[in-house]
């Protein structure tokens, strides 16, 4: 009782609201409880603290790696596709993915890409494109004009009898409802005619003619970039095309496209061409254009 009392006059010095002292077995009950509850708030206060901390490393680990892995898709994104005519696919699928307002280059030698070589792919492939111009892609091509024409098909075909003997020789004209050409003249007006059937059908784009071979065809979309790409097939042995998302190999693209179509002639309305195409098919050596 003595220390008790003791205490207490201590305590009273220090004011009565500030000072507590416990006497009964539930008093220090509350104290300790109240204590830990005290110790577990600040534990608390710094996990939380810590928390932030690793929440925030892990935040920029997770933004390093995201950089890592689109480098790495950057770096692997070039990859190569089956050889002409069956890259023609994957041309459709490019095709398929443009939205409305992306832009689309394609620089090509024949607007009928593998008419000839596959009507099945080309069929599709047309599809394509026109329910592109439907969905209001802007769409500039760039094709052979009639000197290119003449160059190609006759490196491509110089003589035609083994030709003749190909199953896509007699589905071609079987498709024209004509009689099969029997001779190199005959075969490239048929070429050509079944070409320029095809300008109508692709209205809604802005065409320009090359005026020199050019390294590469493709096929090229932006937002996001993505390209088909390929080597020209006059030649047994070539043919080789590549698809990719790298976006330094779509700017250099778009630099040659630009660079060709400042150059490149106008094309000829539907009926300019219809007229040239008379006379030039009246000339002793006529010529067509392959596709």
């Amino acid at each position: 009782m003595t220390v008790h009392v003791v205490y207490m006059q201590t305590c009273a010095n220090w004011g009565d609201a500030r000072c507590y002292v416990p006497d009964k077995p539930g008093d220090f009950l509350a104290v300790f409880l109240a204590l830990a509850a005290l110790i577990f708030a600040i534990k608390q206060y710094f996990d939380a603290q810590n928390a932030e901390i690793t929440t925030s490393n892990l935040r920029d680990m997770t933004d390093s790696l995201t950089k890592e892995i689109f480098q790495l898709k950057e770096n692997s994104s070039t990859r190569a596709l089956p050889r002409f005519p069956e890259n023609v696919p994957a041309v459709c699928k490019l095709l398929d993915g443009c939205p409305p307002d992306t832009s689309l280059l394609i620089m090509v030698d024949h607007i009928g890409y593998s008419l000839y070589s596959d009507q099945d792919h080309f069929d599709r492939y047309l599809k394509c494109l026109q329910e592109a111009i439907k969905r209001g892609v802007r769409i500039r091509l760039l094709a052979y004009g009639y000197g290119r024409a003449k160059n190609a098909i006759r490196k491509q075909f110089p003589e035609i009898s083994a030709e003749r003997a190909k199953p896509r020789f007699a589905n071609f004209f079987r498709r024209l409802g004509k009689t099969p050409a029997t001779n190199e003249k005959e075969f490239y007006r048929a070429m050509l005619l079944a070409e320029e059937d095809l300008f109508p059908k692709i209205n809604g784009v802005e065409m320009r003619l090359l005026l020199e071979d050019p390294p590469a065809f493709f096929w090229m979309k932006d937002n996001p970039y993505q390209i088909v790409f390929g080597f020209r097939d006059e030649f047994p042995g070539t043919g080789f095309s590549f698809q990719s998302e790298n976006h330094d190999l779509c700017d250099q693209f778009k630099v040659m496209f630009n660079t060709e179509w400042a150059r490149a002639e106008d094309h000829w309305d539907c009926r300019g061409r219809a007229t040239q195409i008379a006379s030039l098919l009246a000339r002793p050596h006529g010529f067509g254009r392959c596709c």
